[in-house]
């Protein structure tokens, strides 16, 4: 269990022209003193454009002015959200963990962790 939510430590952004294109947020864990990114999702016609990497930038960029130093995530793993992992990974999040069947047979729970300290100046 992480406990309770700290939601002066929280917050959610969403990308947008005409309309909206994606959106991610992080919550802070008090409990652990754990940051972690959740709901990022981009428009499927508007994948693979920078949106996503912007997005998740962003939250990063504002765990860092909250004093955070490392983001965790969790993702469903399954044959056909490999792009994701590989995603995930390209951009410098390390899996640390992966739960077989943590949602159903087949449908995976990978857990990914990305060090902040590079962003802090």
């Amino acid at each position: 269990m992480l406990g309770n939510l700290d939601t002066t430590r929280s917050g959610y952004y969403v990308a947008h022209a005409d309309t909206i294109l994606g959106h991610g947020g992080y919550i802070h864990h008090d409990l652990t003193n754990q940051f972690e990114l959740v709901g990022i999702v981009v428009k499927k016609n508007r994948q693979r454009q920078g949106i996503g990497i912007s997005i998740i930038n962003a939250l990063c960029g504002q765990i860092v002015t909250l004093g955070g130093t490392e983001v965790i995530l969790y993702t469903l793993g399954h044959i056909g959200n490999r792009d994701t992992l590989t995603f995930y990974r390209r951009i410098g999040f390390q899996e640390v963990n992966e739960e077989p069947d943590y949602y159903m047979p087949g449908y995976h729970r990978v857990t990914f962790k990305k060090d902040l300290s590079c962003l802090i100046d």
